[in-house]
Order: C-alpha cells, then sequence, then structure tokens
C-alpha cells in the first residue's frame, strides 16, 4: 500500500492539501470546510482547491482510505456522544 505522504510528494503539495483535494473528487455535492485559527494554514487550505489529482493517485487515495482502512474511533466516548457526523455505521 502507498504512504500517504509520498501521495502528498507526488502530488506536489502538502498532506493537508491532498486531503482537501481528495474530499473535493467525491463530487460536486461535497465541501470541505476545514477549520483553522492560523493564516498560514488558512492559505495553504486555499491553496488546496486549486490541487488537481491525476486519477491514478485518486485510486490510490481511495485503497489507502476506506472503510475497511479506517480503525479505531476519533473521539473520545463522551465527545462521540455530541457528535453525529463521524459514523460510517
Amino acid at each position: 500500500m502507498t504512504d500517504y505522504a509520498a501521495l502528498a510528494r507526488e502530488a506536489g503539495c502538502s498532506m493537508a492539501q491532498l486531503a482537501l483535494a481528495w474530499v473535493l473528487t467525491r463530487g460536486p455535492h461535497v465541501l470541505a470546510i476545514p477549520g483553522t485559527t492560523n493564516i498560514a494554514h488558512l492559505e495553504e487550505n486555499v491553496a488546496g482547491g486549486r490541487v488537481r489529482l491525476t486519477a491514478d493517485v485518486c485510486t490510490r487515495l481511495d485503497a489507502l482510505i476506506n472503510r475497511g482502512s479506517i480503525r479505531g474511533a476519533r473521539y473520545s466516548a463522551a465527545t462521540q456522544a455530541e457528535v453525529d457526523t463521524e459514523d460510517f455505521a
């Protein structure tokens, strides 16, 4: 399986930009809404919207990031009880 950081280097972008670019390939009905309190990260995020991924990189990302490859909870049980948008079930 391909390393995520290597895919970002191949795409010529940061790992955060790769994530945003990949989310934007999910379709016109999907919006990426990254949050930040840092101007440098905001600028990096905006630039992520300009990253164009090849079909090959998208295929390898799909193989790397999918329901079968996700393990463990993102949040603690207490926090997860307050979040209703993070469940793959």
